[in-house]
């Protein structure tokens, strides 16, 4: 969720001066005196889970901590159990496209109390999008690998019914608790602690991919040994406490502005999808889409191309970027170029040369007379549509989104049995009083 910038600052302790950041003398600041970090690991008190099932953790209260931006993340051991023998080496991946065992989650929600605070529908499809197209080549090819998994090996050898156990390291994607400015989460001036769940993919075509032919005829999973895992910022008890007084002193809430998305599908069953949703948002940043095909065992599910020509968003109406996107030709291997742009405007990585994806490069060749049209990864495996809603991308500016209350969405030609998935980021800001009650504006 860091794609998209947040405002630094929080109202409590604003500096309010005419005089610019730039030209200020520079001072070294050092932390709060007495402040210690240490790694935290919760248990989930849910048992071994198989699919579709939940994962539960609770965070305690902790009077005097913060939970440091961006460094979240779910651990847990996976088995994976084959039904069959296979015939040669094969490598059995995460079912999204970026191969990852994400693919295992479907919803993850962060709640405190009653107060849903984030609820992230389609996981594994959001990943996917981040992964693939707002990160990085090396960390696609190198970090994700490791921490997460891209593949396991099986071999003829290990015989019929092989069964793998492998622990995976997930970071988690809460917008609340990966903020792009740093801002930590104050878990010390809630009433109550967080509660975290995960519900587990229940379609197995999903959430693993495993070659046709390769002499396995099933493949299912189970989850076990699970904590949730982050860094705490432990400052002295004095620090919340003056904290608290200011607030009730001049009645001012802690502000924490926030990232965060609106995910959901829409079937294509006739091939094509017409559809307007009541969102309610003050602030889009974007909308974003990909096309997956009818899970069957044996068959990749890939965000691919699946015979979209034309794709377009109305926001109350009107167009988002003011013209609609050109029909993909199949005579013109580099029609879909123009697809390509406006996701990576959308997502504010247009022109980087370091966060620019490598696996979800565009990677096209141009057709000549009288030659087939080429295939490229973009088209065949990497598939995302993005049209952008976002004012100002500068620092210390939030809500710079557009507001809207419906949203239109139309695309055209998709293969029949697809399922469109929508993404929409959104600001948000979290809402805190020195009782510790929450509230949310979206």
């Amino acid at each position: 969720m860091s794609v998209y910038n947040v405002d630094p600052e929080y109202s409590v302790s604003a500096l309010n001066s005419n005089v610019p950041p730039s030209i200020l003398p520079s001072m070294a600041q050092r932390p709060i005196p007495g402040t210690s970090s240490s790694l935290v690991q919760i248990q989930s008190q849910s048992s071994t889970q198989l699919a579709g099932g939940l994962l539960q953790i609770n965070i305690p209260n902790s009077p005097n901590t913060y939970i440091k931006a961006g460094s979240s993340f779910l651990k847990m051991q996976v088995t994976l159990t084959l039904t069959g023998t296979a015939t040669a080496n094969i490598s059995i991946t995460g079912g999204n496209s970026a191969m990852n065992w994400a693919s295992l989650i479907l919803r993850a929600t962060l709640a405190a109390g009653p107060n849903v605070l984030e609820q992230i529908n389609q996981y594994a499809t959001m990943d996917e999008l981040l992964v693939t197209h707002a990160g990085s080549a090396g960390y696609f090819q190198g970090n994700m690998g490791s921490l997460y998994g891209q593949q396991i090996g099986v071999a003829a050898a290990d015989g019929a019914n092989p069964v793998y156990y492998f622990t995976v390291c997930i970071p988690v994607s809460f917008g609340l608790l990966n903020s792009a400015e740093e801002l930590h989460f104050p878990l010390g001036l809630l009433n109550s602690g967080l509660q975290v769940s995960f519900d587990l993919q229940g379609d197995l075509n999903q959430a693993i991919y495993c070659p046709s032919g390769s002499g396995i005829t099933a493949v299912t999973y189970s989850i076990a040994n699970v904590s949730y895992c982050y860094e705490a910022i432990k400052v002295p008890v004095e620090h919340f406490a003056s904290l608290r007084a200011q607030m009730a002193s001049d009645g001012s809430l802690y502000q924490l502005p926030y990232v965060s998305a609106l995910n959901m599908s829409l079937s294509a069953a006739s091939g094509t999808v017409d559809q307007t949703f009541g969102v309610g948002l003050s602030s889009l940043k974007g909308v974003f889409s990909c096309i997956k095909p009818a899970s069957a065992f044996g068959t990749a599910y890939l965000s691919a191309r699946h015979g979209l020509t034309q794709w377009r968003a109305l926001l109350d109406g009107a167009i988002i970027n003011q013209y609609s996107l050109p029909q993909i030709a199949a005579s013109n291997s580099n029609s879909e170029v123009e697809f390509y742009v406006d996701l990576q405007r959308a997502l504010g990585v247009l022109g980087s040369v370091v966060r620019t994806a490598g696996p979800a490069s565009f990677n096209s060749v141009l057709r000549i007379p009288g030659g087939a049209v080429p295939s490229t990864p973009y088209n065949t495996n990497y598939f995302w549509t993005g049209l952008g809603c976002n004012k100002f991308a500068e620092h210390g500016l939030t809500y710079t989104g557009q507001a809207v209350s419906q949203l239109q969405i139309h695309g055209e030609t998709i293969t029949g049995g697809s399922t469109m998935y929508l993404i929409l980021f959104y600001d948000s800001c979290l809402f805190i009083n020195a009782q510790g009650d929450l509230s949310v504006n979206r």
